[in-house]
């Protein structure tokens, strides 16, 4: 699991078929994201609309975490 830092944009699930909601451009205050095979930090920065500099600043002591 890896850090998001403050201000990307978290995207709505994919998964389902039913839109209750416009979708929602307001930045996050952080969070994290559970790395899946063939993701790398670059797919992950993108999918949060952040900088993949940022995304290594923020998971500078996550174990295992390699940008």
């Amino acid at each position: 699991m890896i850090k998001i830092p403050a201000g990307a944009i978290v995207p709505l699930p994919t998964t389902t078929t039913e839109v209750t909601a416009p979708p929602s451009t307001e930045a996050c205050i952080g969070g994290t994201h559970t790395i899946v095979s063939g993701e790398t930090p670059s797919i992950v920065a993108k999918k949060y609309g952040t900088t993949l500099q940022k995304l290594g600043q923020v998971n500078l002591h996550t174990k295992g975490y390699k940008s």
